[in-house]
């Protein structure tokens, strides 16, 4: 089944940039914890995937406001791939 969805400028984005993130852990943590390679890792990830996803982070209310049922379907695909990247091997 294949859905197409016209997702929000400010929404993909959250999507990308959060889904990139959490990627980004995973991969830090994938031999398990090491604080001093994992940390680092983890710290840069954030500063180079976060500020991308909430840079219009005050747009969202007026996107969601202009289209609700695109705002669902956003937190319905972003829900799905953290998901996906979380259960990647």
């Amino acid at each position: 089944m294949q859905f197409n969805v016209d997702i929000p400028d400010e929404t993909g984005e959250l999507v990308k940039g959060l889904t990139k993130f959490i990627g980004s852990i995973k991969d830090a943590l994938a031999d398990g914890w090491q604080p001093g390679m994992d940390l680092p890792a983890i710290m840069m990830a954030a500063m180079s995937d976060l500020p991308q996803a909430i840079e219009g982070w005050e747009k969202l209310d007026d996107e969601a406001k202009a289209n609700p049922g695109a705002m669902i379907a956003a937190v319905g695909i972003l829900a799905s791939e953290i998901y996906k990247t979380l259960v990647q091997k």
